[in-house]
């Protein structure tokens, strides 16, 4: 009678340590569910973590070239040079363009005279790299604004074939065109109708 009565307590006493363990088990997940929210709660920060873009690339920064202007000096007989930096990419033609330009605004210094008639502006610029020859399209004023003489005239070609020849060595020939269209003479004294050869301008 013994046993049967303790086989028949058995099934009850798993119950309840099942029962207890059940509880105990809720209970410390609903303590460590709340300790974990009342640390994040308290912590200063709890976004998720990104990943930081890449680094924008640096912004490429022209480079400078030193050049040498010429210009006519105050009395009109010699030529007289300044020199100065220009912005530079490496390209050939930009920087003829660039020079020319820089020819075309004149001198900084007030005892050298302007190389070139007002209004006159380099246009274009068109080159053969493996003849070696560059051809400079100008504004009408190169030919408008030449005030007559062959001192002046002499003048703005050897301001521009000198400063060509002087600062890129590898041309060979520069020919002039003034909007586009070749021309025979700037002022009616010197041929321009054909390349000019840089090195006799050296």
């Amino acid at each position: 009678m013994v046993n049967s009565r303790a086989g028949r307590r058995l099934p009850v006493e798993g119950s309840r340590r099942l029962w207890w363990g059940l509880i105990l088990l809720v209970f410390v997940a609903a303590v460590t569910g709340g300790v974990s929210a009342l640390w994040l709660s308290r912590s200063p920060s709890h976004s998720p973590v990104v990943t930081p873009p890449e680094s924008a690339p640096q912004t490429i920064v022209a480079g400078s070239r030193g050049v040498v202007l010429y210009f006519p000096d105050d009395d009109g007989i010699g030529m007289v040079t300044e020199e100065m930096l220009l912005p530079s990419r490496d390209q050939l033609d930009e920087d003829v363009l660039s020079v020319m330009t820089a020819l075309q605004r004149g001198p900084r210094a007030v005892r050298n005279a302007a190389s070139l008639p007002r209004g006159a502006r380099p246009l274009g610029v068109f080159l053969d790299r493996d003849a070696g020859s560059v051809v400079v399209d100008w504004s009408r004023e190169l030919i408008t604004g030449q005030p007559g003489g062959s001192a002046t005239e002499l003048a703005t070609l050897t301001a521009i074939l000198r400063t060509l020849s002087w600062n890129f060595p590898e041309l060979a020939t520069c020919t002039l065109l003034v909007e586009g269209a070749p021309v025979s003479t700037l002022a009616g004294h010197l041929d321009a109708d054909r390349p000019f050869s840089l090195k006799r301008w050296r």
